[in-house]
């Protein structure tokens, strides 16, 4: 006679299998909420930033454009292109824009003769964000066990 072979899973089993389910469940959860988390806060702080910059970039065009009105009236009371650029250095078409503690614009405008009507009456030298690393503190400590 020959006898069928059982197998039988032990009595406890099923419950610890159901316990580590929910412990693997319990810990991605808090895994993916702390993820989250982590997210919202990098992506407040891009829009205030990306906010402040765009702040500083209507700074810079309002100045610009004042600077175009400055040198449209220099040019009305320049004789030729020699006075013109004589009189439009000793303007100051320079500037900086605070974006942040740490970051400002700087805007660097060159006074050009137009060719002809119509023209820009200056050039763009300079337009980028500089960062003041004199005023960055880093912190320079770790904690490592010796």
């Amino acid at each position: 006679m020959k006898k069928g072979l059982k197998y039988s899973m032990p009595t406890g089993t099923s419950s610890v299998l159901l316990i580590f389910m929910t412990l693997c469940l319990i810990s991605f959860a808090t895994l993916s909420f702390v993820n989250a988390k982590a997210d919202l806060r990098l992506s407040q702080k891009l829009a205030v930033h990306t906010t402040d910059y765009y702040h500083a970039v209507n700074k810079a065009e309002a100045f610009v454009a004042a600077s175009d009105a400055l040198l449209q009236t220099v040019l009305s009371d320049a004789s030729d292109s020699s006075d013109y650029l004589r009189r439009a250095e000793k303007l100051q078409l320079s500037a900086d824009f605070s974006i942040s503690d740490l970051q400002s614009l700087h805007v660097v405008l060159t006074p050009v003769y137009p060719q002809k009507k119509g023209d820009a009456l200056y050039r763009i030298q300079s337009w980028q964000v500089i960062t003041h690393e004199d005023k960055i503190q880093y912190d320079n400590r770790l904690n490592v066990a010796k």
